[in-house]
């Protein structure tokens, strides 16, 4: 980040970026894996069983192969 934009010289999208960095270089790992897994689930919770599904295949497919 510049040395110009510090303090009050940061615009909100700056600011934002310089909070969530200090944010995640604050966690642990183990702190980081449960936030991620958490923000990864409340993404998919109102999605639809045929979305999700769909989302499946493309990336994981044998996720959805039948034993």
């Amino acid at each position: 980040m510049a040395a110009t934009c510090t303090g009050n010289h940061m615009t909100k999208d700056e600011l934002i970026r310089e909070y969530v960095t200090r944010i995640v270089e604050d966690m642990d790992m183990d702190t980081l894996i449960s936030y991620a897994h958490e923000c990864l689930t409340r993404a998919r919770e109102d999605r639809s069983e045929e979305d999700l599904r769909a989302e499946i295949a493309e990336f994981y497919p044998d996720l959805l192969e039948e034993n």
